[in-house]
């Protein structure tokens, strides 16, 4: 395939998507359970969102996340016990479904403990790939692997080598160079392997490759060049200069680039898409870099979303601070990109302290939760101080918090209504939201426009009414605006504008996967006394979704739900508290809580008030009668731990006498709500 057309097939699938398929019932069926495979990774349940992702494979493998629950089930992906079979089974569904990347799995794994003949096949379809696919840098590397150890393959080291050479693509004007590539060819060049030994090539390509920071490459650089040069390989390490603002006529291009790209005709689309990799590649405009950045990000394609790391380097690089806190995310230890806590460290101090505040509650917020390893509360402290002192009111909080001195700022966009302006939103939301539901498309209309006008007034109720609604459509691009609307709904001080922005940051499916930015919403949601927001903040926070748990942060935003009266949180925290988690243990506190959960009829929160009567915990007395009717009580309301529990107290003893025939329907109510109790 030409280079020609590769690019055109790239940019495509980039600017328009691909051509969507309809689905049939099963079709239908392994979406639903992908959605339920997101849910469970967000509820930090890795295996269940494995096993959801095989089961789509399974019932539809064209739908299904077929390669991605075999990569997970051949790995053992969070902390599950690693089944080759299952995995193989699953790649071969994939593969037979149209899928060259499960094939591609299929074969790897065969080749593995294989004979001869599956190191071949694997070698085959690394070969098709590579030659068929422009952007598929890993294939063609394994394919120069095997050329050059001879495994699969009759051994080559000249088309290792041109393998080598080629995927380092320092010529070709439509893509960034691969580092990894680049450090090999320049070793083959060094080493004459292959290739006739040229010491000006090689100290080009490994420069490549240092610059990309490849590891082990600067060190290298470092043997071959004089020592002028060697201060400048070791340059990536360090911040780079604020560059010049971006020129006028540069600023016009980006923007007529962009139009182009969002055209319909398709030939204008292309060009526009050139257009913006030009001024990244060749100008540095830096936020070129982050749009193209974004549109590998958008692609289907895990290779072309790791790909898109070096352009936000670069944007980051060219002065564009948006791309730093977007290269940083993923750097940080995102699942299926490479980590590296150290460049993230300096791209978000760039981003915050040379380039642009905006960015720096961001990068504030993953000092401060640990996100790059340890929490470091030191430079967390100096980047929310530098956000509060750009206008962020919810930043100065939080430096605060961390004792720093700072003087409380106003928004630069939001300020609170008096009561007579929040009567007056509040009556034209109501009208236009009804006009949303008129027949006539005009006066409908009319309800959007006013709707619109009170979001941009940072009314957040209308602004959350927008995203929700728009969030019902199928239409991706739709979807994302709706982060649009939710986001400045938070910024409108309404609490569940902020929990909707976390959830779709930490889900990744309709907007790009952040954190640093989720944990930030999950914050404002609790503090605009939100029971349910700073419910489901806290659980976030206990849980390692956002990389190490947080059980302080957890335990100060379960308390403010409980106390707002959520029976689920008031559970949580006295779990919380009576194992130590986030503080010193405390057993009458956390009792105290399990009552406050069993009072509103919380089932798990009955059977933990039974458990502590039943082990005679301090601040309780009961017969042995009443411990057997806490367990019955906490069955009776879905409990299926206490149904177990109670089905075997009433078995024997004093049990089965004062309850006959309970112990049957207890172990039966067991059984319905959890499988594990039908043994």
């Amino acid at each position: 395939m030409s280079a020609a057309v590769c690019i055109r097939t790239m940019i495509a699938a980039l600017v328009f998507g691909a051509m969507p398929m309809l689905a049939s019932a099963q079709g239908e069926a392994a979406k639903a359970l992908i959605e339920k495979g997101y849910a469970a990774l967000t509820a930090g349940d890795k295996i269940a969102m494995t096993e959801y992702f095989a089961q789509s494979c399974e019932t539809d493998p064209k739908f299904g996340k077929c390669a991605t629950a075999g990569d997970n089930l051949a790995s053992g992906y969070g902390g599950g016990v690693p089944d080759i079979p299952r995995a193989a089974r699953l790649y071969e569904l994939g593969c037979n479904a149209g899928s060259q990347q499960s094939c591609i799995k299929a074969a790897e794994l065969k080749a593995k403990n294989g004979t001869a003949d599956d190191d071949a096949a694997a070698v085959a379809l690394f070969k098709e790939t590579c030659e068929t696919d422009w952007t598929a840098d890993k294939e063609c590397l394994k394919l120069a692997a095997a050329y050059a150890t001879g495994k699969g393959i009759a051994q080559n080291l000249a088309e290792a080598a041109r393998l080598y050479e080629e995927t380092c693509d320092i010529a070709n004007p439509y893509r960034l160079p691969n580092p990894e590539a680049c450090l090999l060819s320049g070793q083959a060049y060094l080493n004459g392997t292959g290739v006739t030994a040229d010491r000006a090539k090689a100290t080009q390509r490994i420069r490549i490759a240092c610059q990309y920071e490849r590891e082990g490459a600067c060190d290298l650089l470092a043997t071959l060049e004089p020592p002028a040069s060697k201060q400048v390989a070791a340059a990536p390490s360090s911040p780079v200069p604020t560059p010049a603002k971006p020129r006028t006529d540069q600023q016009a291009r980006y923007s007529a680039a962009l139009e182009a790209v969002r055209s319909t005709n398709a030939d204008i689309a292309y060009k526009g898409a050139d257009d913006v990799f030009s001024l990244c590649r060749n100008e540095d405009y830096g936020q070129a870099c982050y749009f193209y950045g974004n549109m590998l990000m958008q692609s289907q394609k895990a290779s072309d979303n790791v790909d898109a790391i070096p352009f936000y380097e670069k944007g980051c690089d060219s002065g564009y601070a948006d791309a730093c806190v977007s290269a940083a995310n993923y750097l940080a230890g995102v699942e299926g990109f490479p980590q590296d806590v150290v460049k993230a460290a300096r791209l978000l101090d760039r981003g915050c302290l040379e380039l642009d505040a905006v960015t720096c509650y961001a990068s504030g917020v993953f000092y401060r939760d640990g996100h790059l390893g340890k929490p470091d509360p030191a430079k967390a402290r100096v980047h929310l101080s530098r956000a509060c002192d750009n206008g962020d009111p919810v930043a100065c909080e939080e430096a605060a918090e961390l004792g720093a001195e700072v003087k409380p700022a106003a928004s630069t966009r939001y300020t609170v209504p008096d009561a007579a302006t929040l009567s007056a939103f509040e009556k034209r939301y109501n009208e236009a939201t009804s006009r949303t539901n008129s027949s006539d498309a005009t006066i409908r209309n009319q309800g959007f426009d006013g709707l619109t006008d009170l979001c941009n007034a940072f009314y957040g109720k209308a602004c959350y009414w927008l995203g929700d609604t728009l969030m019902l459509t199928t239409d991706a691009k739709s979807r994302a605006d709706a982060y649009a609307y939710f986001s400045l709904g938070c910024e409108g001080r309404f609490a569940s504008a902020c929990t909707r922005a976390a959830l779709m940051l930490e889900e990744g499916t309709d907007v790009q996967k952040n954190l640093a930015q989720a944990a930030a919403f999950r914050d404002e949601a609790c503090k605009y006394n939100d029971k349910t927001g700073c419910f489901a903040s806290g659980n976030a926070f206990a849980q390692n979704l956002y990389g190490n748990p947080n059980y302080a942060k957890a335990r100060k935003y379960l308390a403010t739900s409980c106390t707002a009266g959520e029976p689920a949180a008031c559970k949580d925290l006295g779990v919380m508290q009576e194992n130590g988690l986030g503080g010193s243990p405390d057993k009458v506190a956390a009792l105290e809580n399990y009552r406050l959960a069993c009072k509103a009829n919380e089932a798990s929160g009955c059977y933990n008030v039974a458990v502590a009567a039943y082990n005679d915990w301090p601040g309780t007395s009961a017969t042995d009668q009443q411990k057997i009717e806490g367990f019955l009580n906490a069955c009776e309301l879905g409990s299926a731990s206490a149904c177990d529990v109670a089905a075997k107290l009433t078995s024997a003893g004093l049990g089965l006498s004062l309850y006959p025939g309970r112990s049957d329907r207890s172990r039966s109510l067991a059984c319905t709500l959890d499988k594990q109790y039908c043994q």
